[in-house]
């Protein structure tokens, strides 16, 4: 006969593997954009697994791995349940942060310029920051590619004005685009 509690770890533990199924299935699909998605459903399964960060962020190379092969079970020997829910927590949490140690600024590109997710609420302040910094470097070093670009072309119009002029005249036009899209888009 089970027992109520371990009626409540397992409801507990289908609760926590129900996450992850529907996070597979959703970044499984294939009719609509996945990318932008990855990074915020990562941290809302770190969020659900950690019970204490702390604890978390100190026992990492400790943690075994969840997927090793420790030996034969006997099955009808009765398992101690108490601690078992957060030690699989702990454990999933362990073998996440071995797949995906830091959430780098680059992941979170397609995260920023969905809008669906643009304000990043689901990642810290200090990513937020870096992020809005490393998309508006990404926008510089595109402008001067495009000004070198630019001032090596000679090619001019049959109208007299030359493709220089109107390159730079379209960037001058994109940079004030920029400028206004960055204030609107980040508010």
């Amino acid at each position: 006969m089970i027992s109520d509690h371990k009626w409540n770890l397992l409801t507990d533990l289908k609760e926590i593997l129900s996450l992850f199924a529907e996070v597979t299935t959703e970044l499984g699909g294939s009719k609509y954009v996945t990318n932008s998605l990855r990074i915020r459903m990562l941290i809302e399964i770190i969020n659900t697994l950690t019970t204490n960060p702390s604890e978390n962020y100190t026992n990492n190379d400790e943690q075994e791995d969840a997927f090793e092969d420790e030996g034969n079970f006997n099955i009808s020997k009765p398992v101690l349940t108490f601690g078992l829910l957060d030690e699989i927590k702990s454990k999933l949490y362990a073998n996440l942060n071995k797949y995906y140690p830091t959430i780098t600024t680059d992941a979170l590109i397609s995260s920023i310029l969905d809008p669906r997710f643009k304000s990043l609420d689901f990642a810290p302040d200090e990513q937020k920051i870096k992020i809005e910094q490393y998309l508006y470097e990404l926008f510089e070093k595109e402008k001067g590619g495009q000004k070198e670009t630019s001032n090596n072309s000679h090619i001019s119009s049959g109208s007299g004005l030359s493709i220089n002029k109107l390159v730079l005249n379209t960037m001058k036009d994109k940079e004030a685009d920029y400028q206004i899209f960055t204030s609107n888009y980040m508010a």
